[in-house]
């Protein structure tokens, strides 16, 4: 008969760690949580993230869209669906107003007042 060998697992039995988990496999890592306003990539961070309180976080452009670093912040509410870029000429929002953004030709459009009074993207380069 052979002698045991302590330490050593029987034949056929799996051997496991210390949380009852097959060993090897190593710990199961939990999602870290995020705070209100922390740096976000709106890149890599697309779904929704949980907060230390319970609340559901979601990865947003900065006010000015992303910045330089490509990074966002985490808010309580999930960001505005994506527009197709502005073109010149084309209406915009009171909300838009001095922002600068990029037509799909990549020139920088600003939303300005007409003289008419109506707002709307113009090409600023």
């Amino acid at each position: 008969m052979p002698s045991a060998v302590p330490g050593a697992t029987p034949a056929g039995a799996a051997a496991t760690g210390a949380s009852g988990a097959p060993a090897g496999l190593g710990p199961t890592a939990l999602p870290s949580a995020v705070f209100v306003g922390e740096a976000c990539a709106p890149e890599r961070n697309t779904g929704p993230a949980p907060a230390v309180n319970g609340l559901t976080l979601f990865c947003i452009p900065g006010p000015g869209g992303i910045t330089a670093g490509g990074l966002g912040r985490w808010a309580t509410r999930p960001p505005a669906a994506t527009q197709a870029s502005p073109q010149v000429g084309g209406s915009c929002q009171p909300g838009d107003v001095g922002r600068l953004v990029r037509d799909p030709g990549g020139r920088p459009l600003s939303c300005l007042r007409d003289p008419n009074g109506a707002l709307s993207w113009s090409d600023v380069s």
